[in-house]
């Protein structure tokens, strides 16, 4: 990102891949949008039965990039741990103090305050809100799906239904609810 667009840094590389999904996302909806206009054949219906369906499959690839980006910013280098000379460095870019002696043990810098704060929402809008907008797409749509008949909003979704059995149309949904590998559930339960 540094050699293309000039970015340097953690933050800018976490704000990067917050709003470029978004960025693409309205280019195709505008793409959409003005391609249906000129046939003269703008509806609702229609402008989401060809938006909906790439801006899908865009999240889709992007989740992963932002999800991981954004809990970079949790992670810390800690130097001189146990003296009163304790530092922290984030470990995705160094050029960030997470804390330092004269801030106290456990208490951030500013700038990694900020930083942990667009981690945030980051979180809030990719994992949380992309969870929240894809069960509320197939849940308004899911009578549809179960009975094995189409509408344009089960159409535009289909991506995230269409290789489950009509009963099991949520199961997309299913990794997004696991929060730690398995592996690791079955250690923390010991």
């Amino acid at each position: 990102l540094k050699c293309a667009f000039g970015l340097e840094g953690f933050l800018s590389r976490l704000i990067f891949w917050i709003f470029f999904p978004i960025g693409i996302s309205l280019v195709i909806f505008t793409y959409a949008l003005l391609r249906l206009t000129f046939k003269c054949r703008l509806s609702w219906t229609s402008l989401l039965e060809s938006s909906l369906p790439p801006i899908l499959r865009l999240l889709f690839i992007f989740y992963p990039i932002v999800t991981n980006t954004a809990f970079e910013a949790f992670s810390c280098y800690t130097f001189d741990e146990y003296t009163n000379h304790t530092r922290s460095f984030l470990i995705s870019d160094v050029a960030i103090e997470c804390s330092t002696p004269w801030v106290g043990s456990g208490r951030y810098t500013e700038e990694h305050t900020i930083v942990t704060r667009w981690a945030f929402f980051a979180v809030g809008l990719y994992p949380a809100g992309l969870f929240l907008v894809n069960a509320a797409l197939l849940f308004s749509c899911r009578e549809i799906i179960r009975a094995g008949k189409t509408t344009p909003l089960s159409r535009a979704t289909q991506f995230l239904h269409q290789e489950f059995m009509p009963d099991f149309y949520f199961w997309e949904l299913h990794p997004c609810l696991q929060l730690f590998p398995t592996s690791q559930m079955q250690r923390s339960s010991r």
